[in-house]
Parts: C-alpha cells; structure tokens; sequence
C-alpha cells in the first residue's frame, strides 16, 4: 500500500530511524512522547489511523516497545489497533525483522530489504 503523509510518499513496510533528541523540545503529539514526536517531527502531522510499530535502540541495546504504535495506537478513535496483539512490545517475528533491515542498511547501505520468513 502507498500513501502520502505531510507531502512524503510512504509505504507498507517503511522504518522511519531518527534519534529523538534531534526533535525540537517544543514539539508534542498527542501519540506519546517518543514515537509519536519521531512520527510528527517527521510527517508533519499526527499518525491517525496509522498502523505502526514503535522500536528504540539506546547505548546499543534494541527495545521493541511503543505505548503509542505497539499498543494498537488507539488515540484519537482510530482503528489501527485491530491490527496489532495487546501489549506494549512488538511481535518477536516483527522485532526480528526490523532489526535486519536496520543492520542490513548499517553494513551495506542498502535502505531495502526482503523479509523471507513466511508471515503466516
């Protein structure tokens, strides 16, 4: 699926990777306090609607936690919850992907990769 956000072209699958403390400190979203800054610093806008998962890396560990997208991002009546487990850590099958498309860009730079799990 495609669609534009803040006048940026998005697809089903795109990782957005910002360090948080680049964010300016006057900016707040209604979706939290990380992940939906990260999300509003980036597009402009809050992600309603949005079906997201939300992931921080801190003095190198990974953390697969977002009370704003891993809990169903439920804020502001939507509906993108009905996609995502209860709970505030992403599924280990997700988690695990992510962190190889992020490792994969690290060591060679490519900004896309295939997930060759089966989902189901």
């Amino acid at each position: 699926t495609r669609w534009k956000a803040g006048g940026r072209s998005c697809r089903t699958g795109y990782i957005i990777v910002k360090q948080s403390n680049t964010i300016p400190s006057n900016m707040t979203s209604s979706f939290g306090a990380v992940h939906g800054r990260v999300y509003k610093s980036v597009f402009n806008e809050e992600p309603n609607g949005i079906v997201g998962s939300g992931f921080s890396r801190s003095k190198g560990v990974w953390k697969f936690g977002s009370g704003s997208f891993n809990g169903g991002c439920t804020n502001n009546g939507s509906t993108a919850g009905q996609y995502h487990k209860s709970g505030y850590t992403m599924s280990e099958f997700e988690a695990e992907w992510v962190e190889k498309a992020i490792k994969n860009w690290w060591n060679t730079g490519n900004q896309n990769t295939t997930v060759t799990d089966s989902i189901v």
